[in-house]
C-alpha cells in the first residue's frame, strides 16, 4: 500500500510540474534514433521494430519501478505507461518525485520525448524497445525482428514465468527473464542490464 502512495502522490506532483514547465526540450525521431523512426538496431545486421500495442493492453495503464545498470552506475525511476492503439505514452519520475522526462510514441508519428534534467546515459528509444520485450506477446515480437540467422525463443520456466532469448548465429545478443512480478533483461551487445518491478500490470 505504501508504495501505491508513494506513485501516486509522485505521478500527482509530475504533472502538475509539467504543466508549469516551459523549458522542456522537445526531441523528434530521428534524434536519438536510425532514419527509419521505428527501428531499433540490437546488433550488427539485426534489427528490431518498434509496433503497435497487442489488443489486450489497449486502454490500460501500468506502473514500473525501473532499474537501468550501464557502465558501473545504476539509474532508478518510476514509470507511469499507457497503451493505446498504435501509441504509447510514459512519464517518468525520480524515486524521491522529481520529474525526468516524458514521452509519446506513435506508429506512424515516431516518437516525441521531453527531458526535464540531462539524462545521457539513458535512451528512451531503447526504454521504449525493452518495454515492448518485457510486455508484448512472443509471436508478435518474433514478426518485428530481422536479421541474418536470428531466432527469437520463448522457454516456459512454469505456467507463470518464462525466458526470453534473441540470438545470433548461437551468440546470445539479449534475453528476458520473467519472475512473478518482476523482469530482468540482459542486452549482451549494448552492454547494460534493465530491472523492472511491475507494481500493478499484467504482460502477455
Amino acid at each position: 500500500m505504501k508504495i501505491h502512495l508513494v506513485v501516486y502522490h509522485s505521478f500527482m506532483l509530475l504533472i502538475y510540474l509539467l504543466l508549469l514547465s516551459g523549458c522542456s526540450t522537445i526531441l523528434s525521431s530521428t534524434d536519438k534514433s536510425t532514419d527509419h523512426k521505428n527501428l531499433i538496431i540490437l546488433a550488427k545486421n539485426v534489427n528490431f521494430s518498434l509496433s503497435s500495442p497487442p489488443v489486450a493492453l489497449v486502454g490500460t495503464s501500468q506502473s514500473h519501478l525501473v532499474e537501468i545498470n550501464f557502465n558501473g552506475q545504476q539509474q532508478r525511476f518510476i514509470a507511469q505507461v499507457e497503451y493505446e492503439t498504435g501509441q504509447i505514452s510514459c512519464a517518468a519520475i525520480s524515486v524521491s518525485g522529481y520529474p525526468l522526462f516524458d514521452f509519446i510514441w506513435h506508429e506512424t508519428k515516431g516518437v516525441t520525448i521531453n527531458e526535464y534534467v540531462p539524462l545521457p546515459e539513458i535512451n528512451v528509444l531503447n526504454i521504449i524497445a525493452d518495454m515492448q520485450w518485457i510486455n508484448w506477446p512472443i509471436a508478435q515480437l518474433k514478426a518485428e525482428v530481422s536479421g541474418d540467422k536470428v531466432s527469437v525463443n520463448q522457454h516456459l520456466q512454469d505456467e507463470n514465468n518464462w525466458l526470453r532469448i534473441v540470438e545470433q548465429n548461437n551468440k546470445i545478443i539479449l534475453t528476458v527473464k520473467k519472475a512473478f512480478n518482476k523482469y530482468h533483461l540482459e542486452h549482451q551487445v549494448k552492454k547494460y542490464s534493465l530491472d523492472i518491478t511491475d507494481l500493478n500490470g499484467k504482460s502477455l
